[in-house]
């Protein structure tokens, strides 16, 4: 999966298409978890999500954006509509292990 998705990520930027990255992330005392939120509580109950970073294998470069998102979705909560706003863009294609959150 990674091979493929770093073809399709090498492809994007021949094309001079933007490619961003998205990650969940939390602190290691989980501050940004609701004790009213369930998933939020069982990722911290099992230690997920703190040293989590982008595959080496993807080839991320300097340039391209890193999405942090404290839960599921990666447009709740982050800067990412934004970002996509200002540059016009309005068509996304999404990869990635769990991309439904």
């Amino acid at each position: 999966m990674l091979s493929n998705t770093r073809k399709l990520c090498d492809a994007a930027r021949g094309k001079g298409v933007s490619v961003y990255f998205a990650t969940i992330h939390f602190r290691p005392s989980y501050p940004e978890v609701s004790p009213l939120n369930r998933n939020g509580q069982g990722i911290k109950q099992l230690g997920r999500f703190v040293d989590d970073q982008i595959s080496p294998e993807l080839g991320q470069q300097a340039t391209e954006p890193l999405i942090i998102a404290h839960r599921a979705g990666v447009f709740f909560g982050t800067d990412l509509r934004v970002r996509l706003s200002a540059q016009g863009i309005d068509t996304l294609l999404m990869v990635g292990i769990a991309s439904t959150g």
